[in-house]
């Protein structure tokens, strides 16, 4: 009996978590600045990696995209580089994917005849391709494979497209659904990873500033087309789940920014720093711990010293950072973005140990501010392509008036816009004139805030 009832609790969660999934996914519009388009329209007007186009466009060191020569980029510093290109893939690459794609198509149509009940062989069928997902992942991490990333990528949005469907549908029984990979926390956080992954091996240098980038903040995988297939896995996580997910989200960034930037003056001082104190196995059990005990004690104790404790020193050091940006490297917006998204996760998933940290601070008032600043400033600039219709309100331009006020909470706060942000975007235009600003952007800029000056040429890179 104690079986049974947890077979139906279960399939309970996981029938909300389906059955909210597509008719959110299929009534939610998306802008494309001032039209519609669906995930699908997204993938379509990506150049593959492999493909060789006649130009291609680069990221300027201004972060702006322009035409460049052919076969050529600039890299963030000045100095000219190829672009990331792939071999083409060999025809029984090619015939592989191919025969996955029809078996998905395939399956769901038989599902769909067997109302509610699924034969042995799409029992057989579906856990293979399940499989399968995890072998490329496994493949990918032991010999990383660019030419590959695009399909495989293509793959798991339409093997999570259909775990939607069968979600929402009650396509198969639910002691199939309780048998399904695909519905577990964990794999969902392993392939929201592979996700991030064969995007930097598909996109390479270009990753931050493509289309399709995604950055590492909950609000944003739960409501980008990038992560349309993912939105509501998302959305019924368990909250310590959805904190490992930006954590892996963060860590992610972290591990591949060196790839993109390979060259010593595209990157400060500040990633080399807090690479080294967050990417270590072990981290986040460490700010757990830290996080527990000031709750049971109520204090942090800011001279202790050790290894457990370099969580602190983390976010120290980026609260100090963000507070003072620095202007070294050619991607220092990217890097202020990273720091923000950082203090970001600690702020939402580690409240007492920030606010033990700031014990001992009296500048807590002015990085709550900066902090709702540098929200609602990305949240109104930043591609606005990926994000649903509904998802801006008449505040969206209160960033504006925070740097403008007079009054005492925000008066420390536009000095360090005007010194450091609107050096560190190069982007002013907000600042000058706030009262005439439109309630939409006129400009255009990546996920990642590089400018767009060719939104054709953005969308087709």
């Amino acid at each position: 009996m104690l079986g049974f009832l947890k077979t139906l609790i279960f399939f309970a969660v996981c029938h909300r978590i389906g059955g909210a999934m597509l008719p959110r996914l299929d009534s939610e519009p998306h802008l494309v600045q001032d039209s519609s388009r669906t995930l699908s329209d997204l993938d379509h007007q990506v150049v593959p990696s492999n493909a060789v186009d006649k130009y291609e466009y680069g990221i300027a060191l201004d972060g702006s995209f322009e035409k460049k020569a052919e076969g050529e980029i600039e890299v963030g510093n000045g100095s000219m580089a190829k672009n990331y290109q792939t071999d083409p893939l060999d025809p029984k690459t090619k015939a592989e994917f191919s025969q996955l794609a029809n078996q998905v198509e395939s399956l769901r149509g038989s599902l769909k005849k067997q109302h509610g009940r699924s034969s042995e062989e799409s029992r057989v069928i579906w856990k293979s391709l399940q499989m399968k997902l995890t072998e490329f992942k496994v493949s990918q991490k032991e010999h990383p494979d660019p030419t590959k990333a695009e399909l495989q990528l293509d793959f798991l949005k339409s093997l999570f497209s259909l775990a939607s469907e069968i979600g929402s549908f009650r396509m198969v029984p639910s002691h199939d659904i309780e048998d399904s990979k695909i519905f577990q926390p964990n794999f969902i956080l392993e392939m929201v990873e592979f996700h991030m992954d064969l995007l930097f091996l598909k996109r390479g240098p270009r990753f931050f500033d493509s289309p399709d980038s995604v950055i590492p903040q909950e609000e944003f995988m739960r409501n980008g087309l990038a992560f349309k297939h993912f939105h509501e896995f998302i959305r019924f996580l368990p909250e310590e789940d959805k904190k490992k997910l930006v954590y892996m989200a963060l860590r992610s960034t972290l591990l591949h920014m060196p790839e993109c930037f390979p060259q010593e003056n595209q990157l400060g001082h500040v990633t080399p720093t807090i690479r080294q104190l967050f990417l270590p196995t072990g981290f986040l059990q460490q700010a757990d711990r830290l996080t527990a005990n000031v709750k049971l004690t109520g204090a942090l104790d800011m001279d202790r010293r050790g290894d457990d404790f370099e969580a602190v020193h983390l976010i120290s050091y980026l609260i100090n950072y963000f507070r003072f940006p620095s202007s070294e490297g050619a991607q220092k917006r990217i890097e202020l973005q990273t720091v923000f998204y950082m203090l970001e996760f600690f702020e939402d998933y580690y409240k007492p140990l920030m606010e033990g940290i700031f014990a001992s601070r009296e500048d807590r008032p002015l990085f709550e501010a900066q902090l709702q600043f540098m929200r609602g400033y990305l949240k109104y600039f930043r591609n606005r392509d990926q994000y649903p219709k509904n998802f801006y309100t008449q505040s969206s331009i209160l960033f504006s008036y925070m740097a403008h006020s007079p009054a005492l909470q925000y008066r420390a706060l536009r000095p360090w816009v005007e010194e450091f942000i609107l050096r560190t975007f190069e982007h002013d235009s907000w600042f000058k004139f706030p009262l005439s600003y439109p309630a939409t952007p006129e400009e255009k800029f990546t996920i990642w805030m590089g400018k767009v000056s060719d939104q054709k040429a953005f969308l087709l890179s």
